[in-house]
Order: structure tokens, then sequence, then C-alpha cells
């Protein structure tokens, strides 16, 4: 069999012809099947090829994408499909918005960022006044979340005897002290709770409570026991034994309230030393009687350890008192002599001398005594 050979110029044009016609098929497809074009939606993203002069509406109906009514499609849906246009659907979600701890408000639109939420709801300012956002202002948000917003609020706290005014963005109590570095004890008293939120013109009272224990001695104080005795005559009464107080030691746990007792709670008593109760006797003897008084006679220590006898005087007169000192001279007695009156009829005569009693005793004359009842005695010179 014979083999032809074909000229180099034959077959370059042949293989010409071919590329052109190859260039001319893929044009005429592409004139006749639309443009290409990509969807972002629900995080993924879709290519769908639509007919010529197909809109973004048709694209996502490619895409078997279904819109809600607040959905927001970027570029519009009415918007002609170009080559190589990105489709962006952002879908419409419901976020709650909580300012300063009032009512929440509830935004439902096709949001991305707690900014955005903040802004639908008419809250824009708040930024510019410097509230802060929980979660923060570019944090992006889903369906369902709740947006927290503090606005900077004026307060007192009373802490430690201190009152302080505080211009704060915490939204609750307890932010507050964090930030204040103010620590509390387990039985430390707080107003409001320390889980309530932060309201304009509040005051946040701390009251520090402790508990410590104290003594306190108290005196028991003793009685008196009184027993009858036999032994000490009626009216009579004798202490046969001292009475001592006793002592006891009680034990309080005491309640302070910022410093001062507000109660006070007794946890043990314990006595020292038992009071002892004073004795005291009380006599139940009756006493003999008297003895009688000798109504004629008595005797008188006159002297020196010397008794003189005193007669009686007459009833009816007063009873003589005894001087020590003599009342007449010892010597004018002595010159003197006692005479006795004479019968009647009769010359009397003169007594013979008498010694004199008092001289012989030591002791000096009685003055003021009457003479014993008898015949008149005279004093002759």
């Amino acid at each position: 069999m014979d083999t032809k050979t074909f000229p180099s110029t034959v077959l370059r044009r042949a293989l010409l012809g071919l590329g052109m016609a190859a260039v001319i098929a893929v044009g005429a497809l592409a004139a006749t099947s639309g443009s290409a074009a990509e969807v972002l939606a629900d995080g993924e993203l879709h290519e769908v090829r639509v007919s010529k002069d197909a809109t973004v509406a048709d694209a996502l109906d490619a895409a078997d994408i279904e819109l809600a009514a607040a959905d927001d499609v970027q570029p519009a849906v009415d918007t002609e499909v170009d080559r190589g246009l990105r489709i962006v659907v952002t879908r419409a979600i419901t976020v709650d918005v909580v300012v300063d701890g009032n009512e929440p408000v509830t935004v439902t639109a096709p949001v991305a960022s707690v900014d955005g939420a903040v802004r639908l709801a008419g809250l824009d300012g708040l930024r510019d006044e410097g509230a802060v956002a929980t979660p923060t202002w570019h944090d992006p948000v889903e369906d369902g979340d709740v947006i927290t917003i503090q606005r900077p609020v004026e307060v007192v706290l009373e802490v430690d005897g201190d009152e302080l005014t505080v211009v704060t963005l915490a939204a609750q109590v307890e932010h507050l002290l964090q930030l204040h570095e103010v620590d509390l004890g387990p039985d430390d008293l707080i107003t409001p709770a320390v889980w309530a939120p932060l309201r304009a013109d509040q005051t946040i009272t701390i009251q520090r409570v402790e508990y410590v224990e104290d003594t306190e001695e108290v005196v028991l104080e003793h009685d008196e026991v009184r027993r009858n005795t036999s032994s000490l005559d009626r009216g009579r009464t004798r202490v046969d034994e001292d009475g001592r107080d006793g002592l006891r030691v009680d034990t309080y746990e005491v309640t302070l309230v910022d410093g001062e007792e507000t109660e006070r709670e007794l946890l043990d008593s314990e006595v020292v030393t038992e009071p002892r109760d004073r004795v005291v006797l009380v006599g139940t003897r009756v006493p003999p009687p008297a003895p009688r008084q000798n109504l004629h006679r008595r005797h008188l220590r006159l002297g020196p350890a010397r008794t003189v006898r005193v007669q009686r005087q007459l009833a009816g007169q007063h009873r003589q008192r005894l001087l020590r000192g003599p009342a007449v001279p010892p010597r004018y007695l002595a010159q003197r002599r006692w005479l006795r009156s004479a019968a009647p009829g009769l010359q009397g005569r003169a007594d013979p001398p008498r010694p004199d009693p008092a001289a012989a005793l030591g002791v000096g004359p009685v003055a003021g005594l009457q003479p014993p009842p008898g015949p008149a005695v005279t004093l002759r010179s």
C-alpha cells in the first residue's frame, strides 16, 4: 500500500480551522446558557448559573434558598445577575436589649453584631455616653441572645465607717465591690444583695459582723440564817458564823455590728465560790427573877475599901447623898459635946464624951443626915 505525504502547509491550515470552530462553538453555548453567580446564605456558598436577563431572585431560586419577611438580601432581589455576581443573604434574628436592668427591648432584624442590634433598637446613643455592653459592641450575636447594657451611675458606698460617692459602670453590686477591692467577711451584712443590679442614686451599705466571747463576774450575796438557842436569854442575839459572798463567772457570745454590741447570748455559767450564810443565834432562855432589894438598909462604899452602914430615913424623905469631902470640919465636932435633954421635971446633965465614929473610920463626916428619932439633942459650947 502506498503512503501519501501531505505537505506541512496543508496540515497547519487544517488544525487552525478546527480551533476556530471550537471557539465559535463555546461562544455560542455561553451565549445560549446565561450567567454564573455565587450565593452566600446560612454560612454556605452556592454557585449557580442563570439564564440571560435573570435576577437575584432567580439565582436564589436556583440555589434553593427561601427568604423570611425580615431577611436581608444584598444586592436587592430585583437586581439583574451579572457574570461573577455574589449574592449575600443575612437572616433576621431576634435579640433582647436590656438597659440598666429595665424591661428588655426586643429587636427582630437581620443583624450580625451587638452594635447593629442596639442601633436597630433605637439606642445608638448609649455607646457615646460611655455605656458598657455585654457581649461587647463588636461581638457577633445569634438568634435568642440577650444584650445587657449598663450606663454609668452614681451610687454611695458605705463601708468601714466611710461614705464614698462613686460613678461606676458596674452592672451589679458584686462588680462594684470587686472594682473597689472591698472584701466581705462570712458574716457581713450587705444591702442590697450582691447580685442586685446597680441603679442611680442607690446606697450600698456594708455592716461588719463579728462574734466575740465575754465573761462577767457576778457576786452571789449571802443570806442570814437565825437560829434559836437556849444558851442566850430571850431578846439577846449573837453572831455564830460570819457570812461570805460567793462568785459566779458567766460566759457570753457577743454579736458586734460595726463594733457595737447588738446581741448577747449566755454560753456557760460557773460558780467559782459558793456563798456562805451568816448564822445568828437568837436567845430563848427566860432569865431568873432579880433578887429583892433590902428596903431598910443599904451598904455603900465610902473611902478606900470601907463600908458605912446608913440607916434609911423616915418615910417620905429623900435618900441622902454621900459626900466624900467633909461638910463640917472634924475639929469643930471634936470641940462640941452632945447634951441630952432632961426629962420633964429633971435637971439634965452633960453626956460623957463620945468617940467620933467617922474619925475612927478615917473618913470625913457625913453631911445632911437627919438625927434619929428620940429626945431632942442640943449642942452646948
